[in-house]
């Protein structure tokens, strides 16, 4: 943007916009302002040179391993580590503002502690668990965020502890509850709200915001116990609280790439609207036993009745009385799906039914909304919504064929047609400075 600004210059002088005077203030502003592209780019380039670094060492010694004495094995073990520990503590001492160092710094540690870790347990023929390696090298590499402050290290740290709760909670058959991966993701917590803070428009802060929600949607489900029922509740309420929060004043004037909890709330609300379009779920709620399921006390319950506390509190505190109805309607279906969930405990077609027709009310209201405000992106997206409620509609068999051409060949005019006006009403209207 500045160097579009300071290009323009000239020709905004020549046309009077500008004075020479504020012209000359301009170009001393800029000239003395840190170049920020630059520090990312190094910053990039300082986090890509720790991996390839890494990465090069780790295959070097693995190609002349089984030929080493056990004491060259475990120099070998400690030497990344501890070169590791010097560049961060130059990073520390000596390069604390730069960004490139620090996190440079922070992602060779992070993988150096993970390398030692293993190199050590092979050496001495340790047990291979990946469930316990994974969360000592969590518990480890969980400092370096703070002492070096270091948003990669954050990010690392994200992924390995999902990694050790689906490890451990899904790929083991349920063999252990990983209710300790709620602690170490709070461990995380006020870096995450630091960065949102101090750079609500960073790049760390972006990956973030896509990092915590899907962390929290894929361990989520780690709670699901003999009344599982109540996990699909649950979500509802978790897509409809990561909507809320991505309404929230940090996440204001955000586009949709930066603002992963909305992308969550309105994505995951939708899809799992589809799923339940079928008549498959509805018949599990009506063959659920629920005077023999003490429903009311089990884990899944307590937790839906917690997320659907957290999003009503946002939003209640959140949504005001005159653009309630202009904000996204996924936002709203935390409260209805309770209700129809209920209701398929007496009749599995009406709540099937319903779930359709909200589904195809929220593609419709998208589509208007898109077309009102002339956001192409919203208008698209409503009309994906539709789309793949016709989609899912096709497998039904008892559709006619005839039916089903009809209706995709009227969704593929109703693209054509609104993205034409819209983009022709856009044309028409003069451009703004």
């Amino acid at each position: 943007m500045s160097k579009a600004l300071l290009n323009a210059l000239p020709e905004l002088e020549s046309a009077g916009i500008l004075t020479a005077e504020i012209a000359d203030h301009i170009r001393r502003y800029y000239a003395q302002k840190p170049d920020t592209d630059s520090g990312r780019l190094i910053a990039v380039f300082g986090i890509l040179g720790s991996l390839l670094v890494g990465t090069g060492v780790i295959l070097i010694v693995a190609h002349n391993w089984d030929m080493l004495p056990k004491a060259a094995k475990l120099l070998l073990a400690f030497a990344p580590l501890l070169l590791a520990l010097g560049f961060a503590g130059f990073a520390v001492w000596k390069k604390q503002v730069s960004t490139a160092w620090r996190e440079g710094a922070g992602t060779a540690l992070v993988l150096a502690i993970g390398a030692s870790i293993s190199l050590i347990a092979q050496i001495y023929q340790m047990p291979e668990r990946l469930g316990p390696f994974l969360l000592t090298w969590s518990l480890l590499a969980l400092p370096v965020v703070y002492v070096l402050r270091s948003s990669m290290a954050s990010l690392l740290y994200l992924t390995g502890i999902t990694w050790y709760a689906c490890e451990t909670g899904y790929f083991h058959y349920r063999s252990e509850e990983p209710y300790e991966f709620w602690a170490l993701l709070a461990a995380a917590l006020p870096w995450y709200i630091g960065l949102i803070r101090k750079q609500p428009s960073g790049n760390f802060t972006a990956f973030h915001h896509w990092f915590v929600p899907l962390s929290v949607t894929i361990c989520l489900g780690l709670w699901a116990k003999g009344s599982s029922i109540w996990m699909t509740p649950a979500y509802f309420a978790l897509y409809g609280l990561m909507g809320w929060i991505g309404q929230q004043e940090a996440f204001q004037g955000k586009r949709v790439i930066s603002n992963g909890f909305q992308a969550f709330g309105s994505l995951g609300t939708i899809i799992l609207l589809l799923v339940l379009s079928f008549e498959g779920f509805w018949k599990e709620v009506g063959n659920f036993s629920w005077a023999e399921n003490a429903w009311y006390i089990s884990p899944e319950f307590m937790v839906f009745l917690v997320l659907s506390a957290a999003a009503a509190y946002l939003l209640v505190r959140t949504a005001k009385p005159d653009p309630v109805w202009s904000l996204p309607p996924t936002l709203w279906v935390f409260l209805v799906f309770p209700v129809l969930f209920f209701a398929g405990i007496g009749d599995e077609f009406l709540p099937m039914v319903i779930t359709n027709l909200l589904v195809l009310g929220i593609g419709v209201g998208l589509t208007v909304s898109g077309n009102h405000t002339q956001n192409i992106r919203l208008l698209n997206f409503g009309l994906l919504v539709i789309t793949a409620l016709i989609v899912c509609r096709f497998f039904d068999t008892q559709i006619p064929f005839l039916v089903r051409g009809v209706v995709f060949v009227l969704v593929g005019l109703g693209f054509f047609f609104l993205n034409t006006r819209l983009l022709k009403s856009k044309k028409t209207q003069p451009e703004s400075l």
